[in-house]
C-alpha cells in the first residue's frame, strides 16, 4: 500500500513523495541520507533558506555550515551540468539537484524500481514545485544496474557527466566493487562525484575510499552533521578540503556528505 511523506528541504520548499514501505526494495522509501543529501544540496544556495537544523522520531542531524566560496564553486560546477543520480529511490536527491540549475538530471536505479513508476509519481506529484525551482528543468528517468552486463544501458545514458550523486549506496563490500565501477565508466577526470553515508560499516566505507582512489578519484571535501554525536575524531574534518588520505585513520562521521574528484582536479 503507498503511503505519502511530506518533506521539508528548505524553509521555502517542501515536496511530496509517494513510497512504499511494505515493499522489499529499499528503493521506495526516502531515507536519511536522501534527505540530508538534498537539504545540503538546496543550502549552498544563496536565496534558499535551509534547514539548519531537523529533528524527528527517526534522526535528528544540522547541516553543515559550508564556506561561501566553496558553496559557490559548488553551484559553478551544477550549472549546466549533466547530473546523475544513482540509486535515486523515491527521486528526492535527483529532485533537489534541479534547484542548482543543470541542464539536466537522470534518475537512475535498478529496473524494479523504474518500473514500480515510484520515481515518476513523485515527479508527476511535484511538478509544480519542480518548475518554480527550474522552469527549465529536464528530469530523465532510466534503470540502470551496477553490474558487468550494465553496458548497453550505460551507453544509452550517453556518459559523461559532470555530476555524479548518491544517496546511501555504499552498504555492501559486493556493491562497493560494480558501484566504482560504474562511476568509473559515467565520468571523466573533471567529474565530481557526492556520496551521502551514514556511518555503519566503516571497512565498507574504508574499502570504497580506496577503490575510488584506484580509479583516480581522492576525497576532497567532507560535511558531516554539526551534531554533539556527529563527530568521532575529525575536528579537521568540518568542511575542510582534504589535504593527505592515510588508510591507517578512519575519520566516518555519523552521517556526511563526501565530495570527491580527480586528484589533479579542483573546484573553481
Amino acid at each position: 500500500m503507498d503511503s505519502y511523506d511530506n518533506v521539508r528541504l528548505a524553509r521555502n520548499c517542501s515536496l511530496k513523495f509517494c513510497t512504499r514501505p511494505s515493499s522489499l526494495e529499499s528503493g521506495t522509501t526516502v531515507w536519511s541520507c536522501g534527505i540530508f543529501l538534498a537539504r545540503f544540496l538546496l543550502a549552498l544556495l544563496p536565496d534558499y533558506h535551509s534547514v539548519h537544523s531537523v529533528s524527528s522520531e527517526e534522526w535528528s542531524v544540522s547541516l553543515p555550515k559550508v564556506k561561501s566560496k566553496t558553496a559557490l564553486k559548488i553551484l559553478r560546477a551544477f550549472k549546466n551540468a549533466r547530473v546523475i543520480d544513482l540509486g535515486t529511490g523515491t527521486g528526492i536527491v535527483g529532485f533537489a539537484c534541479i534547484g542548482l540549475n543543470p541542464i539536466e538530471v537522470v534518475c537512475s536505479d535498478i529496473a524494479v524500481v523504474v518500473k514500480s513508476n515510484l520515481i515518476q509519481t513523485n515527479k508527476e506529484i511535484n511538478s509544480y514545485v519542480l518548475h518554480s525551482m527550474n522552469p527549465k528543468h529536464q528530469i530523465r528517468i532510466t534503470p540502470l544496474s551496477w553490474s558487468v552486463d550494465a553496458s548497453d544501458e550505460i551507453k544509452q545514458l550517453n556518459p559523461p557527466f559532470d555530476v555524479i550523486c548518491g544517496a546511501d549506496i555504499v552498504y555492501s563490500f559486493e556493491a562497493v566493487d560494480v558501484l566504482v565501477k560504474t562511476i568509473s565508466h559515467l565520468s571523466t577526470s573533471k567529474t565530481i562525484v557526492f556520496i551521502s553515508y551514514e556511518n555503519r560499516d566503516p571497512t565498507v566505507w574504508l574499502r570504497f575510499i580506496n577503490m575510488m582512489n584506484d580509479e583516480g578519484f581522492v576525497l576532497k571535501f567532507v560535511f558531516p552533521t554539526m551534531g554533539n554525536e556527529s563527530l568521532s575524531n575529525a575536528k579537521d574534518f568540518v568542511c575542510n578540503e582534504m589535504d593527505d588520505q592515510s588508510d591507517n585513520e578512519i575519520f566516518v562521521p555519523k552521517i556526511a556528505v563526501y565530495l570527491f574528484m580527480n586528484k589533479n582536479h579542483k573546484l573553481k
